[in-house]
């Protein structure tokens, strides 16, 4: 999870800068990001409900890219754009893409860190690593050492800011800890690595940017309006009301026979 001091709101679309965390110190099997067009490496638990959407191929939930300057993020019916990494991968402790994540539902990676497919999942699995033994047999000072080594991190800095939010001594033990003084320690962590909101585009919205659409698999097309139908005028009859009086010669009487209405007479002239 590498962090820096705490911060306040961050420009979105920054390139995020080094991160990272152990996940139990287990090599990380960590996916490439795919950009817009690229293949999506592979992304784990790729369990969505439509693989294919108004005859476009979608981009697998749980795939990373950058379309521009906009990193995003795919999920099932939703992408997430900006913000801060651990917001946008749905991960609060920007925890690895590993073995650990995927038993604790990570659907894929952005490179390095594991991409959840909600928050609240992601929260239970950063909670689940603190409380492996690897952790619960440390102090907190040792754990958040542990967790944001001082190779990537300020890891001084790390420490003093959760003790400045949870009013835990570095050196309570974590095994210690109540649930509810663990879930303190998991809302410090959560707001030191970031958790800054970008955008978040659903399927569905009205005015979708095209390669969102394209990340969806929806069809950006136009729906085509018909206009309605409008009856043509009847055909006029001549004298529709009034029998027909005429003094013309037989031929023509013939003619004006056909175009008396029913029920009407035609009566020759005298």
């Amino acid at each position: 999870m590498g962090s820096r001091v705490p911060r306040t709101r961050q420009a979105s679309y920054r390139a995020p800068g080094p991160l990272g965390r152990n996940d139990l110190a287990e090599p990380s099997s960590s996916t490439p990001s795919a950009g817009v067009g690229d293949s999506p490496g592979t992304t784990g638990r790729n369990d969505y409900a439509q693989s294919v959407a108004n005859g476009l191929a979608r981009t697998p939930p749980g795939t990373a890219g950058v379309h521009g300057r906009l990193r995003y993020v795919v999920y099932l019916d939703s992408v997430q754009v900006g913000g801060d990494r651990n917001w946008r991968n749905n991960n609060p402790g920007n925890m690895e893409y590993g073995e650990f994540a995927r038993q604790h539902g990570a659907i894929g990676g952005d490179g390095r860190f594991a991409i959840f497919p909600d928050w609240d999942t992601g929260r239970g699995a950063l909670r689940a690593l603190l409380q492996t033994q690897a952790y619960q047999q440390l102090s907190i000072g040792n754990a958040i050492a542990r967790f944001a080594p001082p190779s990537e991190n300020d890891t001084a800095a790390y420490g003093r800011y959760i003790q400045q939010r949870t009013g835990l001594a570095p050196d309570a033990m974590m095994n210690a800890l109540s649930a509810a003084q663990l879930d303190a320690v998991v809302d410090a962590v959560t707001h030191f690595e970031g958790g800054h909101a970008g955008t978040v585009y659903h399927r569905g919205d009205s005015n979708l940017p095209g390669w969102v659409n394209s990340l969806l698999g929806v069809s950006a097309t136009t729906p085509t309006v018909t206009a309605p139908l409008v009856p043509s005028p009847p055909i006029p009859i001549p004298y529709p009301n009034t029998s027909i009086h005429d003094t013309a010669d037989s031929g023509h009487q013939e003619t004006l026979k056909s175009l008396v209405p029913p029920g009407r007479r035609y009566i020759v002239g005298q």
